[in-house]
């Protein structure tokens, strides 16, 4: 399953090393579907790191003030940057 972050219209997509089965995907929701303990976990796991992105867009914003997508990325996927 991938992960996508979009600011200003550049994109950086992620991994979130999760499997999920075509039939057991809403793809309007973006959620897994049903009531099995893999999917609520799966749609916990999604929840968790959009919270993440949020927390990391809104820091970045208020010490750096400015931020891109590749940034958050980086920061979510624990990639240290070498310009830093």
């Amino acid at each position: 399953m991938m992960g996508r972050i979009t600011v200003d219209g550049v994109v950086a997509q992620f991994s979130l090393k999760e499997d999920v089965h075509p039939d057991c995907w809403d793809k309007k929701s973006g959620r897994a579907k049903g009531k099995a303990r893999a999917q609520i976990d799966l749609n916990r796991k999604i929840e968790q790191t959009q919270q993440s992105i949020r927390n990391i867009y809104a820091r970045m914003v208020d010490t750096v003030g400015y931020v891109t997508a590749e940034q958050i990325k980086n920061e979510l996927t624990g990639v240290v940057s070498k310009t830093a």
